[in-house]
């Protein structure tokens, strides 16, 4: 029964067929005899009890067949010639190019690799199923005939499928009725359809499918289809995953504290987030398919914009520390900015740009510049007030001495001038400096050291002074001992090292030795008295020269072998080695 079933189905669909391509038959010179053959191979099936040697079903030849139905034939005629029934599906284009699927039966008998290669002796034995894909054909949406693929793919025996509902697949009532509305529509407009559903194995497991169905008859519905079940459970699995990360992608992309904007190759925006929108005033839709530079670049940045856009047609990365654009209302807002163009395979596909608004911090460091520049202001007050203060000081001992008829006072009140004045020359420095911290020592030395030659101006023709000082920057701290210690020595040597017009140098050497300074003040002169022990000396000079050394944490090193000389080796704080010469 099940033979002759396949037969019925076979005649009337080649039947069909037969009508549908009779214009394409009649072009190409395929003469087609297939419901005579295929009666005739019925009766002499039915006759012989079995499968005996027979001619073609379909008579007639292609004008060139193609290499694949050519390596089927070849393949399926080693079994014919091996005298084994086999069957095969292949494909044949018919009318508007459309593909046709055949099952191609060869009996008992023997089939040449010529007539195979001529197409005379294809014997396709209708739209049957021994093919690799999951083939089924049913009428009314009942299954009327399934191939083992079909079978397989669902899990179910040939005999449970043919004869049920169609419906056997389907998850639900539903699905099964919404395919129908979707597919017969089409079916009867174009022939064919398609449509992606859920269809349940035979052990529950739900597969994602594509069902693509062909009438057998175009011109009648009720003729019944033929189906293709695609198992796509793979590719729906791999469109979830992308849907669920391309749902995070937006929302990070929509819900990022950045503004973000993806451009096209030809610099056209496609997409902008929420925070650009926001920052520049505009609505997502106001921005597609702008230009950039017309949109946001204010006309005094046009340059930069057009910079930045050729940089990044050569394939460059544009970073743009600060710098301003402009928003709908024409206020200009401060930001930062990353623009990269988007590779593939060595080509531009887009350009996505990342915008901060600074306008925050650009806020703050206004701010603090500000509060800076009244500290400096306030310092400067500071400097100057107590530069003048000292020169007061300075003043009143000046009227002191001038004051003073006993000689002796003399020389202890311009020592105390000097003393004062070291300090508020260091002030004054501070006052007239662009940094308020740091002290250019050089300067300050030179300053000094001539200040009191001058004051000293009886020694002025007799004495020469040299300096070695190296550009070098002292903090107020470390300044102003180390004034007071040139100040005590450089005058300890124009009082004491040349007596009776004795002419000399006093050598003053100031420099930076690895991560200490050294300070090294020396005279040529007479020296200190034989059997001087300085450590133990009690006169005020001494006193300071070992107090502020101390200070300062300074190594102190005397040798009066030839006049007197003082070494002092100041350690380099690790604020004053990180301060800019």
């Amino acid at each position: 029964m099940c033979v002759e079933r396949g037969v019925d189905l076979v005649e009337a669909a080649v039947t069909r067929i037969a009508r549908s391509c009779t214009d394409l038959v009649r072009e190409r010179g395929i003469r087609i005899e297939a419901l005579k053959r295929v009666q005739r191979h019925r009766r002499s099936q039915h006759q012989n009890n079995g499968h005996k040697n027979c001619s073609m079903l379909f008579e007639g030849h292609a004008s060139t067949p193609s290499d694949t139905v050519s390596a089927n034939l070849s393949r399926f005629a080693a079994k014919a010639n091996k005298r084994c029934t086999t069957s095969f599906v292949t494909a044949c284009r018919c009318a508007a190019f459309r593909l046709v699927y055949c099952r191609l039966l060869i009996y008992n008998g023997f089939v040449t690799k010529k007539t195979l290669q001529t197409g005379q002796q294809v014997h396709p034995y209708g739209l049957v199923w021994s093919a690799p894909i999951a083939m089924g054909i049913s009428r009314n949406r009942i299954i009327e005939d399934a191939n083992q693929a079909l079978c397989s793919a669902m899990g179910y025996a040939h005999a449970e499928l043919v004869g049920q509902s169609i419906q056997i697949f389907y998850e639900c009532r539903q699905e099964f009725d919404r395919i129908g509305r979707l597919k017969y529509p089409l079916l009867a407009r174009q022939g064919w359809a398609s449509s992606e559903s859920r269809w349940r194995r035979k052990d529950g497991t739900v597969l994602d499918v594509m069902i693509t169905s062909a009438l057998i008859d175009p011109a009648d519905v009720s003729a019944g289809l033929i189906f293709v079940m695609t198992d796509i459970s793979n590719r729906k699995q791999a469109e979830r995953e992308l849907t669920v990360q391309n749902a995070r992608w937006f929302d990070l992309f929509d819900n990022s504290p950045e503004g973000i904007v993806l451009l096209d190759p030809d610099f056209r925006i496609v997409m902008a987030n929420n925070e650009f929108a926001r920052m520049f005033g505009y609505s997502k839709q106001e921005l597609l398919n702008r230009y950039p530079p017309a949109v946001v670049i204010p006309p005094e940045r046009e340059q930069e914009g057009q910079d930045a856009v050729e940089r990044l047609q050569r394939g460059e990365t544009v970073r743009i520390a600060q710098t301003l654009r402009c928003g709908k209302d024409g206020s200009r807002i401060p930001v930062s900015i990353l623009s990269r163009p988007i590779r593939i395979d060595g080509n531009t596909i887009g350009v996505y740009g990342i915008y901060r608004d600074i306008s925050a911090q650009v806020r703050a460091e206004q701010e603090i510049r500000d509060s800076l520049h009244e500290k400096e202001v306030l310092l400067q007050e500071i400097h100057h007030r107590v530069k003048n203060n000292l020169n007061i000081i300075s003043s009143l001992l000046s009227l002191q001495q001038s004051a003073a008829e006993d000689d002796s006072y003399q020389q202890p009140l311009e020592v105390a001038k000097a003393r004062v004045h070291a300090m508020a020359m260091i002030h004054d420095l501070l006052y007239r400096s662009e940094s308020l911290a740091q002290v250019p020592f050089r300067n300050y030395l030179q300053d000094l050291v001539h200040y009191l030659r001058d004051a000293y101006h009886l020694l002025r023709e007799r004495v020469d002074i040299s300096l070695d000082i190296d550009e070098i920057c002292l903090d107020i701290a470390t300044s102003i001992p180390c004034g007071l210690l040139v100040n005590e020595i450089v005058v300890n040597s124009m009082k004491h090292a040349f007596p009776d017009g004795r002419c000399g140098t006093i050598a003053v050497q100031f420099q930076q030795k690895h991560a200490s300074y050294v300070l090294r003040v020396s005279d040529n002169g007479v020296g200190p008295p034989p059997g001087l022990d300085f450590m133990s000396a009690h006169s005020v000079g001494m006193e300071l020269i070992r107090g502020l050394s101390t200070q300062l944490g300074a190594q102190l090193e005397w040798d009066f072998s030839a006049g007197s000389a003082y070494t002092v080796t100041i350690p380099i704080k690790q604020a004053q080695r990180e301060a800019p010469a």
